[in-house]
């Protein structure tokens, strides 16, 4: 899920350095105070901070957020650490714990998409909360095709 954060929410910035697995999560304060993103990939995790101390000083536009104050340099850290071969960092990809599912769901209803949804999306969900259950709305939409189908037999 916090993957998703950095490839396509929040954090994408840090795309522009740092281009394997990674997740995390940006932050930001009233009046762009402070901002901060906070990271990890499979073997490492870090955060960074920016603001100020005093909160009379702060920033006065949305460069103040999280993903964009703090997250590239988020990112630059990890481009750094991973291509220094001193370090030694080993690539590593996320594995998806057991009991964890993925499904499509209605974005409309937030149940068990059909071929009626007509806008779907891919969650995660503990396998035990994951029914299966499809949406009235849907089941109505299946129905009247069924019999509009039904009808188009009988002609």
């Amino acid at each position: 899920m916090m993957e998703d954060v950095v490839n396509s929410g929040t954090g994408t910035r840090i795309r522009q350095y740092f281009h394997l697995p990674a997740a995390g999560k940006t932050g930001t304060t009233q009046e762009y105070a402070d901002a901060w993103f906070v990271g990890y990939t499979p073997h490492i995790t870090a955060g960074v901070w920016v603001g100020f101390d005093n909160k009379a000083v702060h920033f006065t536009s949305a460069d103040g957020q999280g993903g964009r104050a703090a997250a590239p340099i988020w990112g630059r850290f990890m481009e750094y650490t991973y291509e220094d071969a001193s370090i030694g960092m080993p690539l590593g990809y996320f594995n998806q714990p057991d009991g964890v599912v993925r499904d499509t769901i209605c974005v409309e209803t937030k149940k068990l998409a059909t071929i009626y949804c007509p806008n779907k999306t891919e969650e995660i969900f503990k396998q035990e909360e994951s029914t299966g259950a499809v949406p009235e709305a849907h089941i109505m939409a299946m129905e009247r095709r069924r019999g509009i189908e039904e009808s188009d037999s009988l002609i």
